[in-house]
């Protein structure tokens, strides 16, 4: 499988194109630039017109200036060969016009474009126009430029099947109109062909008795496309369309969409709905066993009855849709209500299976040189501006931030790892500093004494311990090569690098002490370091107070600890403990988790496996007089907007388009319990023995060699970039990490209850997963969830190799191909 999926050049996702303004945007026809007062009447002047046609790219705006006085001139809404206007030479049409003489109004017509989404662009009343005998054109300036006379042909005719009232002599492809003496501007805003297109066939199918021969052709359709069928990429077009026509095949609970979608209800009910809601309606049914008949017969049941009075081309709408194999429309599109929305259609709204990925909009895509010249360009004002802002650069995974860092002269540079800062280190292009990491001792003793005090918070008598081992004095460490490592680490901590230097540090280091420079920049996303969740065991506490001064201790609380329900967040309230005097109880005492952290802490939770467990959040602050920038794929930008409001600035240029692959694969859930030795089988047999990331516990079922890397311990390693590799499971979180993430940015998670299986939007797409009711709480577990498969599939460095990642997890990425995309049903 993965040598075929390799050599497949399937269509790319859509891309994202520079357009201009609407007001910018030309328009391709000719036009006589003849000032006119009255009609040409003589011969001779209509030949002057006729003799200087020219061709021409034209506005909005010039052209509303153009059609009336005091220039008048006259237009021929289309492009002609050779400079010619004749009907052999016709080129190309995108704009049309539409003569009243005398037997309608302007409001009659703009209300029957408006019946079906249309907005004509203007309109102008011609010279003979009076208010007893109105005269006036309508001019449409639509989005698509057509190519094919036979098909500009048979707009022009359906535009005329519209509206019987129009001149059908000036509803050729090779027809000129002049221009008249007043103008009056409706909107710049093009008019979408593709709702051009859909009114005009209903009338030509009404009048052919339901014939397609008089609309538009396969191709020009195709080339026009349609809103729902943008919304499926074309690596799974095919697919998608085959499930919905099996879907003819089977019955379909009519009864459970009647009570679930409102906007349906309506319609059944014989409430009168507009065309784009009939639309919309129809373009569902039209795949179910009996829809079309349902639909139908339900506009005749209410026409009968004189609830609606729905028009005789509406009942075409089904042959319309049928001979389109128009997909069903979303109905966030159509229906007024709110409560509709969690549906993307009809269909999915009765028929949505576990791990089935609906997509809400289309993934845009830039290249990779537009991505790096963005980068380059926000970089460089970012430098240069004086703002104490917090920018956030959101850019893909491989993207060459690394080899941006290394230029960066005179920076206080931050990694989340110490492995990741000395990595970088040895790259460095300009004069630098690395912070060194606590050395490794040669005495087992002393390692573990300084890691307990570390685990404690006790980060003073960890000093005073180096301090005394590096000057020999300690009575238990008199190692000299230990008293060297102690030395040079403590030099190396307090070393003041000369001005210029570039500083290699840690998240947990710039975010503790005090930064000398004025930017400092962070390699990764340092949000788990800014909202540090850690644990205290209860029974810690409890002796801590025991051993405590009576004017410290914390009994009230400590009661509250011991009492309150597990699973609530509660603020934390105790007074501030002088530094020495914890340091001497916790230093005679057998306290083995961090309880000096624990007094800085705003909320802790209680853990309800095991309640003797606290769980705790400390928030660092960024600083307030540095400019931060931040350099990331996973940027919590959410949780950043919350925490700084106000100070936060986001560049996302994550959406570039990759050379590898993504192929995702979302049936099961593959969270750590869900995953077991018997789903491992089945999935290898899938990929082979090629090298996976996945949970630590996991590692030893896939693969020949287990990877050092697996989820939450992936940033920084670079060893499987260009392989074809693997990422199986979805990484979630204790339910505890949410609650105090959300407890930190002002949310009440206390009101929210058990995860459950609920269907969800998130991004791109909307599908079914075990979350909370609250859109914030969701937002949270889900972006932290997506941040560590991002990691995990960025090993491959997909946006600039030629591999194959195969993604094992209900949680949609957009920069993935899903197997089980919008197939719901």
């Amino acid at each position: 499988m993965r040598e075929n999926r390799k050599k497949m050049r399937q269509s790319a996702p859509i891309k994202k194109s520079v357009e201009t303004s609407n007001t910018e945007r030309k328009y391709n026809l000719f036009i006589s630039p003849i000032p006119l007062s009255k009609k040409p009447e003589t011969d001779e002047e209509k030949t002057l017109i006729h003799h200087n046609f020219m061709a021409t790219g034209i506005t909005y705006n010039q052209l509303v200036t153009n059609s009336t006085h005091p220039k008048s001139y006259t237009i021929a809404p289309a492009m002609f060969n050779k400079n010619y206007r004749n009907r052999e030479n016709w080129a190309s049409q995108s704009v049309y016009m539409l003569d009243f003489d005398n037997t309608i109004t302007v409001d009659q017509v703009l209300d029957r474009f408006k019946e079906y989404g249309i907005t004509p662009n203007y309109y102008y009343h011609t010279f003979s126009h009076t208010p007893e005998k109105p005269r006036f054109r309508v001019v449409l300036l639509t989005d698509y430029e057509n190519f094919d006379r036979d098909d500009c042909f048979k707009i022009l005719n359906g535009l005329h099947k519209v509206f019987p009232e129009a001149d059908k002599k000036a509803l050729h492809p090779e027809s000129f109109l002049f221009g008249g003496k007043d103008c009056h501007p409706i909107t710049d805003e093009p008019v979408p062909f593709s709702k051009l297109e859909q009114m005009i066939s209903l009338f030509v199918l009404d009048s052919d008795d339901g014939k397609t021969r008089g609309i538009i052709s396969e191709e020009i359709y195709d080339q026009i496309n349609d809103e729902d069928r943008k919304s499926v990429q074309a690596t799974e077009y095919q697919v998608y369309l085959e499930k919905l026509r099996r879907l003819k095949n089977n019955t379909f609970d009519f009864e459970e969409l009647y009570n679930k979608v409102r906007i349906f209800r309506d319609f059944i009910d014989g409430e009168w709905l507009y065309h784009s809601q009939l639309f919309g309606i129809a373009s569902s049914l039209i795949w179910l066993k009996g829809g079309a008949k349902l639909f139908n017969d339900t506009m005749e049941q209410h026409n009968l009855a004189q609830r609606t009075f729905y028009s005789k081309e509406k009942f075409k709408i089904m042959s319309y849709l049928k001979n389109r194999e128009y997909f069903p429309t979303n109905l966030k599109r159509f229906s007024p209500y709110q409560e509709d929305f969690k549906y993307c259609n009809l269909i999915t709204a009765v028929r949505f299976s576990s791990g089935a990925i609906e997509v809400i909009k289309p993934q845009e895509l830039i290249s990779l040189e537009e991505g790096e010249q963005i980068f380059k360009t926000e970089t460089e004002r970012i430098f240069e501006s004086t703002d104490k802002n917090i920018f956030i650069f959101k850019v893909p995974t491989g993207f060459g931030k690394t080899t941006f860092l290394t230029k960066q002269q005179g920076q206080y540079i931050a990694f989340p790892t110490h492995t990741l800062k000395d990595e970088i280190g040895k790259k460095m292009e300009v004069p630098h500093y690395v912070i060194p990491q606590l050395p490794t001792f040669s005495s087992a003793d002393l390692n573990t004494e300084l890691s307990c005090y570390y685990n404690m918070g006790l980060n003073e008598a960890a000093r005073l311990t180096m301090t005394s081992v590096a000057s020999g004095q300690h009575h238990k460490y008199l190692n000299v090569s230990d008293q060297k490592l102690a030395k040079d680490y403590l030099n190396g901590i307090s070393m003041e690098p000369e001005t210029g230097t570039t500083i290699l540090t840690t998240h947990q280091r710039a975010l503790l002490t005090d930064v000398p420079n004025s930017i400092v920049i962070f390699d990764e996303d340092p949000i788990k370091d800014i909202l540090s969740i850690s644990s205290v065991n209860l029974d810690d506490l409890i002796l801590l107070n025991a051993k405590l001064p009576k004017q410290y201790r914390f009994a009230e609380q400590l009661e509250e600890l011991s009492t309150v329900a597990p699973g609530i967040v509660v603020p934390i309230k105790i007074a501030e403990i002088p530094r020495d005097i914890l340091l001497k109880i916790l230093l005679g005492n057998n306290v083995k988790t961090n309880v000096v952290k624990f007094f800085k802490a705003s909320g802790y939770i209680k853990n309800e496996k095991d309640p003797k467990m606290i769980s705790y959040v400390t928030h660092h602050v960024l600083p307030q007089n540095k400019k931060i920038i931040i350099m990331s794929a996973t940027a919590q930008v959410d949780l950043y907007e919350k925490l700084y409001p106000g100070r936060v600035e986001v560049i996302d240029i994550s959406n570039i388009e990759n050379v590898g692959k993504v192929y995702q694969h979302t049936e099961q859930s593959l969270s750590r319990v869900s995953l077991t030795e018997s789903s491992s089988i089945e999935i290898n047999e899938e990929i082979g023995y090629i090298p996976a990331i996945t949970f630590k516990a996991k590692k030893k079922w896939f693969g020949h060699i287990p990877l050092m890397m697996h989820f939450f311990n992936v940033q920084g390693f670079d060893e499987l970039r260009g392989q074809d590799i693997a990422v199986i499971g979805t990484p979630h979180y204790n339910e505890i990490v949410y609650r105090l993430v959300a407890f930190s940015i002002g949310l009440n998670p206390n009101n929210e209850g058990k995860l459950k299986t609920r269907i969800v939007e998130h991004g791109n797409y909307r599908f079914k997963f075990k979350t909370f009711e609250q859109k914030e709480m969701q937002e949270i577990q889900l972006n932290l969830i997506e941040s560590e498969l991002i990691q995990a599939v960025g090993r491959a460095r997909v946006l600039r190799e030629d591999c194959v990642v195969e993604l094992y997890s209900n949680l949609p990425l957009a920069m993935a191909i899903i197997d089980n995309v919008r197939h719901s049903f």
